[in-house]
């Protein structure tokens, strides 16, 4: 394990305001896994020994090597059905000390996988930190890294957005993987304690905030492979603002009422209605006017309105479109 104990020094020197975690994966991706002695073939029909090994991965004979067994042996061979005992008299078998080189070599390989699309990582809290490298052990770093909107979540410290949007996924929808990434996916949800750039707990969620900024809800359109409105948070840039759930976006304080789509905006409380003129009418005249006036309705007078405030979305909303904006199928290979 020396090439962890680099990752974490390093991201140390960096990261003095979170603890580093030293987290150990194995015994959660050894259950997952199994372990095999002889070659057999996986749900999807990939070449695998060992404890999950894939035999068809780039750079699966330099492992194999490396521990002192024959590749094109073990690869060529037959393969012995999974509901069977390796019978090692006809078929090539490793050694339990193969099995625990060629395991220790992918760990690290899904560890660095996992740390090269998370500048958190080293950070996360080890129940999460190990459900991660489970994810790059099974998938792969290239496979987890089209799991965009799951990063994204991660980078803001949302443990419940991260968890809902992997639920939806073809990886917790598929039958041979679907316990796997439920139980991972369970342990994501229970997230971490806040840390870095977002250390305030929200109240109403498994997600963090950041300082200034105030905790909301709104209803989220998951695009993934599954399709579902969830309720997700989001941070409001204003402290003290009022949140306009469904949506996301949030009030001043001193314009406390949320007007809705398609022109989302702000009212007084003593001037509530919502005019589409970036005008808000008082209750006594609520009738929206031409002119930016509000009128009684019946006809008795009018006012002018009150120039209405613009809402708050924050930079979460503001990319939102171009996070959210695709269908994601998230295959497993």
């Amino acid at each position: 394990m020396h090439l962890f104990i680099q990752i974490t020094i390093v991201v140390a020197v960096v990261t003095l305001d979170s603890p580093v975690q030293s987290c150990d994966p194995k015994p959660m991706i050894r259950r997952h896994e199994g372990t095999r002695k002889c070659m057999y073939k996986d749900t999807r029909g990939i070449k695998t020994i060992g404890i999950g090994f894939n035999l068809q991965n780039q750079g699966a004979q330099q492992a194999l090597a490396s521990v002192g067994a024959d590749f094109n042996k073990i690869f060529n061979g037959a393969s012995t059905p999974v509901d069977q005992t390796c019978d090692c008299s006809k078929v090539v078998c490793l050694n339990d000390t193969q099995i625990e080189g060629l395991f220790n070599y992918s760990v690290k390989q899904a560890l660095m996988d996992a740390s090269s699309l998370m500048s958190n990582f080293p950070s996360l809290c080890c129940p999460v930190q190990n459900a991660v490298v489970d994810m790059a052990y099974n998938l792969g770093g290239t496979k987890l890294a089209t799991f965009t909107v799951f990063l994204g979540y991660f980078r803001v410290n949302n443990w419940q957005g991260a968890a809902d949007d992997l639920m939806l996924t073809k990886y917790c929808q598929d039958y041979d993987t679907a316990s796997r990434c439920l139980e991972l996916s369970g342990h994501i949800r229970l997230g971490c304690p806040c840390f870095g750039s977002y250390p305030s707990q929200c109240q109403i969620s498994s997600a963090c905030c950041g300082l200034n900024t105030k905790c909301c809800s709104y209803t989220m359109p998951f695009l993934g492979y599954v399709k579902k409105n969830l309720t997700e948070s989001w941070c409001c840039p204003l402290a003290d603002g009022a949140c306009c759930a469904p949506d996301q976006h949030c009030c001043p304080k001193d314009f406390p009422v949320c007007c809705g789509a398609p022109d989302q905006h702000c009212c007084k409380l003593d001037f509530p209605i919502c005019c589409p003129d970036n005008r808000c009418c008082p209750t006594n005249y609520p009738v929206c006017g031409s002119g930016g006036y509000c009128k009684a309705r019946d006809g008795s007078g009018q006012v002018l309105g009150l120039l209405r405030a613009p809402s708050k979305v924050g930079l979460q909303k503001q990319t939102e479109k171009k996070k959210f904006n695709f269908i994601e199928t998230n295959e497993v290979k």
